[in-house]
């Protein structure tokens, strides 16, 4: 696929590229009100999950360890169905602008391309610090620098992926009721097979393959090992108490850990560490953006009327 071959530009590719995010970034802030009600959106549902979990993770407490995995599940959930749904909603709009001023030869469709995803991957940085920020602090989640870093790089990639999955649904839809309709059946298998709302033992073995490919699994997962490996935690609950999945008996024996509760969820840090599942997510974010990329090129290349 190549573009128009009738069409001469007259700007050159960089030019293109520069005026288009320019033009994309001033799209999205111009409207003040509606720029300032998304971001309230996030930072209200950030506030929110603070105080629900308030100062759930100190002191390290083994007996809130599965709270705290709840937490870190509506971090996902939230960052992956508010990006692909949003995106994938407004996207169709954005598309037949693209499509009518491509056809008549405005522009090159890479320079739009790159301009549009890099507006996108920027807002998504702002969005991610909104979203984390302020439940992880009143959380009180890991907060040295290395462990927050990593936090934030998940919500941002996975941000990424998702809003790149939304343009890639709202590219295939015809409109915005089709875009709507895509996107239940792509996010629903997402939550359901991650893991957390069904264990993966006990997902339907015709099933089992989707939470290998699961990008809510792996930035899940990312999350659950950055909050607990190598954590200590201050307690050791008495055999017999409810809601322990370890027990200590006697003052000699070692304290209960964070690698312990990843082990008893099938993670073993020794053998699940963090970085591949970051490679799955950009190798696929990858994926996404160069499907998306050809199948809007395609619609921008094919003759209509």
């Amino acid at each position: 696929m190549s573009d128009i071959p009738a069409a001469k530009y007259g700007a050159s590719w960089w030019h293109q590229l520069s005026i288009l995010f320019r033009r994309n970034m001033y799209d999205y802030v111009r409207d003040k009100e509606k720029f300032a009600s998304l971001c309230s959106t996030k930072l209200t549902v950030s506030i929110l999950v603070g105080l629900c979990w308030w100062s759930q993770g100190s002191p390290p407490s083994s007996l809130k360890a599965i709270t705290i995995t709840g937490c870190l599940f509506v971090f996902m959930m939230n960052c992956c169905m508010d990006n692909i749904m949003v995106t994938a909603l407004r996207f169709p709009a954005n598309k037949q602008i693209f499509l009518n001023e491509y056809k008549n030869g405005c522009y090159s469709s890479g320079p739009w391309f790159i301009a549009f995803m890099g507006h996108l991957f920027i807002i998504q940085t702002f969005m991610a610090f909104l979203l984390l920020l302020p439940a992880y602090f009143m959380i009180q989640l890991r907060m040295d620098l290395t462990h927050l870093s990593i936090a934030v790089a998940t919500i941002f990639v996975a941000g990424c992926v998702g809003a790149t999955a939304g343009v890639l649904a709202g590219t295939a839809a015809k409109d915005f009721e089709q875009a709507n309709s895509l996107v239940l059946p792509l996010v629903m298998p997402l939550i359901l097979f991650s893991g957390y709302v069904i264990p993966y033992k006990d997902i339907p073995s015709f099933f089992q393959w989707i939470y290998f490919v699961d990008l809510f699994q792996w930035g899940f997962t990312i999350l659950r090992l950055n909050q607990f490996d190598g954590l200590e935690f201050e307690d050791c609950p008495p055999l017999g108490t409810a809601g322990a999945w370890c027990n200590c008996e006697g003052q000699f024996l070692p304290p209960c850990t964070g690698t312990s509760f990843l082990k008893t969820i099938d993670l073993d840090p020794n053998t699940h560490p963090i970085w591949p599942y970051f490679m799955y997510m950009l190798c696929f974010l990858t994926l996404l953006l160069v499907a998306a990329f050809a199948l809007i090129r395609c619609k921008g290349t094919t003759k209509t009327g």
